[in-house]
């Protein structure tokens, strides 16, 4: 059974599902790989499995680090099956880079908690959000996040509030220097906003609504427990709570604003979800609930493929 399999943490389960994500990704990239060679849809092709693989890594390293869920491998698990069932996402590197580096300072944003080197942890996340705008311009929205993991955390230092904006200059100063040096002029600026659309009719299609639908399905059932499991927490212990139920905020507005609806934009939801998702997982009573869910999760990436 599933949920007996992944019910610990071992290595041989990290091993088995990025084998299943990597299956399922060389699937969706099927035609740039069997096509017409060209060593640019091969760098293109390798290079986004490798993001896509640290992704999940860094993923991991960072629940494990800040206790977020238990000691088991649903969030693993849900991590690569939540993902493989966006096969959008698989070509679109940008997106990958983007989510990867908000993933990055994620990491630095919840470790605030401890209460030490914060002036490195708020420089570093700011650093990183910044780079990850770039290649989204819309993932800046989880600047939210740092600020709000500030008030959580280090609201009594008013200097606190201000090393983010020296985190985005550092950043700003790198891109100007590298504009000047390629000779272009200020037109980047307005190639970096990003514009917003409200076109959903993308998402009417078979493949992509499944996806959708499993993934809002999900998280309606599972953010019920999460909010329960966090009012029943002392308050002074709540933040990592907040911080995820307010990404979970975030990325939706992101999804909302996308320019483009391929479902690929869903990724940025897709860390969060996991970590409501794995924590209602391993609190539920209800076993066989917990083995149908983890077999439709693993099957959904499947039938999207094939359709």
């Amino acid at each position: 059974m599933l949920t007996s399999f992944f019910a610990s943490s071992k290595p041989i389960h990290s091993i088995v599902v990025m084998v299943y994500m990597s299956l399922a990704y060389f699937w969706a990239n099927g035609q740039l790989l069997f096509g017409e060679f060209s060593w640019q849809n091969i760098v293109q092709v390798i290079g986004c499995w490798i993001l896509y693989i640290v992704a999940l890594l860094v993923f991991s390293f960072i629940i494990q680090k800040n206790e977020l869920t238990q000691a088991t491998s649903y969030k693993t698990v849900l991590f690569g099956v939540f993902t493989a069932a966006l096969p959008a996402l698989f070509s679109t590197p940008y997106i990958l880079l983007s989510g990867l580096c908000v993933l990055i300072a994620l990491r630095r944003i919840i470790s605030l908690r401890s209460g030490l080197v914060i002036e490195r942890k708020l420089f570093d996340a700011a650093f990183w959000l910044t780079i990850a705008s770039l290649f989204y311009f819309w993932s800046g929205f989880f600047f939210a996040i740092l600020f709000l993991s500030i008030f959580l955390y280090a609201r009594t230092q008013l200097r606190y509030w201000f090393i983010p904006l020296l985190g985005i200059a550092v950043v700003g100063v790198f891109m100007c220097c590298y504009v000047l040096y390629i000779g272009d002029d200020q037109s980047y600026i307005l190639k970096y906003i990003d514009s917003v659309a409200f076109n959903f009719s993308a998402y009417s299609k078979l493949g992509i609504l499944i996806s959708l639908t499993f993934l809002t399905g999900v998280l309606f059932w599972c953010i019920w427990r999460y909010f329960a499991m966090m009012s029943a927490t002392v308050f002074s212990q709540r933040g990592s709570y907040i911080l995820i139920m307010s990404s979970i905020i975030v990325a939706l507005i992101i999804i909302i604003l996308a320019p483009d609806k391929t479902g690929a934009e869903w990724y940025f939801l897709i860390p969060f979800l996991t970590i409501v998702a794995a924590n209602y997982v391993e609190q539920t009573t209800n076993k066989f609930f917990t083995e149908f869910l983890l077999w439709v999760a693993i099957a959904i990436p499947v039938v999207v493929n094939i359709i």
